[in-house]
């Protein structure tokens, strides 16, 4: 491998994995009671969003989401692999959403557990498209209501 592309594609894949060991750290099994990081009092209440997700609309998603499509070669040999920093930024922010949803509705917290990145990258492309106006946030929403309603 080119001494470039390694550069490029380590810029990419460490911040991913950096977040995924984080998250695994923090991450209970499934089989353990639930210890909620807030207090019981606080489960359902309002939160903020911030970040990159939340500053995005759908047209900003569908660019980063063309920009991943023509770095991506013809039968690449991993379609779960994320190539271009934006993209993977986005949909790590749209796994923690998930996952953040996951930890405060006791009664779904599985949501989007038997899909991939591919496919929810996919749903998200297809709001996107149908509503260029909205915000990312709005279609990651819509995703996880999407993830519940079909058991997913």
């Amino acid at each position: 491998m080119p001494a470039r592309l390694a550069t490029r594609c380590s810029a990419v894949i460490r911040p991913l994995l950096a977040a995924a060991a984080l998250a695994l750290t923090a991450a209970a099994p499934a089989n353990q009671p639930d210890l909620p990081v807030a207090p019981p009092e606080m489960k359902g209440q309002p939160m903020a969003f911030i970040g990159l997700g939340a500053l995005t609309n759908c047209a900003g998603f569908l660019r980063a989401a063309d920009a991943e499509r023509q770095q991506r070669p013809p039968g690449a040999d991993n379609p779960e692999a994320v190539r271009t920093p934006l993209y993977g930024a986005l949909m790590a922010w749209a796994d923690g959403y998930l996952t953040a949803k996951n930890e405060d509705d006791v009664l779904h917290r599985l949501a989007g557990n038997s899909t991939t990145i591919t496919q929810r990258g996919r749903w998200l492309e297809l709001f996107c498209q149908a509503n260029p106006d909205a915000r990312f946030f709005d279609a990651v929403y819509k995703l996880r209501d999407h993830l519940v309603a079909e058991g997913q």
